[in-house]
Formats: C-alpha cells, structure tokens, sequence
C-alpha cells in the first residue's frame, strides 16, 4: 500500500478532476487501514458530497470533527455540508465551534455572517476550493502561503512594479520624442536609439528589471489564484508585450488584477 501522504494526495487530485467514486474508494481504503485519520473522513466526506450524497458525507464530516475535535477545519467542513443542504442551526454550531478553536478563520467569519443575515433569503451553499476545502466563495483561494500571509501588501507589491515600470517607459519615450524631434525615418529611429544607449542606460536598466519583476509577480499570482484559462492565456500575451508593445502589458496587467477577483475570472 503506498504512503498515507501520498493517497491523500491522489485522493485530492482525483477530486480536482471530478472523479468522485475513485476518491470516495481510496478514502475509504485509507480509513480501513487507518481509521483515526482525520483527513481521510474530510476528503471522503468532501468526494460525497460533490456526488450528490449528503447523508453519507454528513457522516464522513460528522467522524472527522469527532477524530479531531481541536481542528477548526474539521468543524469548519461539517458546518459548511450542514449549510449546503439547508440545515442552518447546525451549520451554526458548526462554524461556531470552529471559531472558538480558531477565532481568526475568516472562512468561518464569513459563513456565520451570512447565516446571521439570511433569515430572510434562500441559502446559498460555500463552494469547494481546487485543493479540495470548503472555502467561502466571495474570498479567492490562495494556493502559495507567503502571497496568503502578506495580503494587502501582496497586491500593493504588484501595483508598484506596474507604476515603476510605466513610469520609466514613460522617461524613455518622452526622451526618445526629444531626438526624434518629429522626424519618423528609420535613421532617425536609429540614431535616437543610440542616443538613449549612450545616455540614459540606466532607464533602459530600469525598464527592463521593472518589466522583469512584473512578470516575475504576474506569474507567481497566477500559480496562486488560478485563475480562469482564457485569463492566464491573455496573461502570457500581455508577459510577452515587451517582444512587440510593451503598451499591451500597461493595457493588460490592470485587467487581469480586476477579473481575476471576479467570478468569470475564476477557474470553476
């Protein structure tokens, strides 16, 4: 039998990719031979589910936070299946219950609020994450730890590799404008390109390590938020602008900032 670590994995890809009953075996597998783990009940109980058996996965939840009763996932999973087929009260001492292990789960937070304030309003149930949690469905799924763990500051990092690269392309252009000084030939482009070479070295240095930096934060949101295929494949043309118009990466990084943070920009 190969290692507890590896089957959780396979039984998390399985899940990713939607085969359901493969997972739901290896799950069970692993509990025949381990019956305390913990992660196996969430993963059986996550595979349930997702193919339409509720019962059984409220049972498979139910074992979890009872193996494992100071994990705020574990009770965190139970609550957000108990919300997913309408059953607000125990959904409510659920996330309860992982918030007085956990006071900071914001998942938690957030699925408490929404049953506070829905009294009056259909329920609408948290969606699962690619990793194979449940996740609150208006909070994106982070997938690297440290990009999680900076937040805010995450973002403003990115913001500011876009500033500083626009604004030293913005030097270089205003200098490229002065040699040309409106004559357009291809001589003249030759010689303001040589001017800028021997001159302003330090701005062509610049763009090109602020470009580099971009992409470099570009590619580690992607790995991180997944977003949605058509998004990363836009994403790849707007890395490769500095090959033809660097303009079309200014156009296209404040585009995939604001979709990938709404629900079209998002892998399903």
């Amino acid at each position: 039998m190969p290692p507890v670590p590896e089957l959780l994995e396979r039984a998390r890809g399985l899940i990713q990719q939607g085969n359901y009953d493969a997972a739901v075996d290896i799950a069970r597998e692993l509990i025949g031979e381990h019956g305390d783990d913990t992660e196996a009940f969430n993963l059986l109980g996550i595979a349930l589910s997702r193919s339409n058996r509720p019962t059984e996965a409220t049972d498979a939840f139910a074992t979890a936070a009872k193996l494992d009763p100071a994990s705020p996932k574990a009770h965190y999973n139970l609550a957000a299946h108990y919300y997913s087929v309408g059953n607000r009260d125990k959904a409510a001492t659920a996330v309860q219950d992982a918030l007085d292990r956990d006071p900071g789960h914001q998942a938690a937070q957030a699925l408490l609020a929404r049953i506070r304030g829905e009294e009056a309003q259909p329920a609408r149930p948290p969606t699962m994450s690619d990793s194979g949690y449940w996740q609150d469905p208006e909070r994106p799924t982070h997938s690297i730890g440290f990009v999680k763990g900076l937040g805010w500051g995450w973002e403003v990092l990115g913001w500011f590799f876009f500033a500083a690269l626009m604004a030293t392309r913005f030097v270089l252009d205003s200098k490229t404008s002065q040699y040309l000084n409106g004559n357009v030939t291809m001589e003249a482009m030759s010689r303001a390109g040589q001017l800028i070479l021997e001159n302003h070295m330090q701005l062509v240095v610049g763009s090109i390590v602020w470009f580099g930096l971009l992409c470099a934060w570009w590619a580690v949101d992607i790995a991180d938020r997944r977003p949605a295929g058509g998004l990363v494949t836009t994403s790849v043309f707007g890395m490769l602008g500095v090959c033809f118009c660097i303009y079309f990466t200014l156009f296209v990084f404040p585009l995939y900032v604001f979709a990938r943070k709404r629900p079209w920009g998002r892998r399903p």
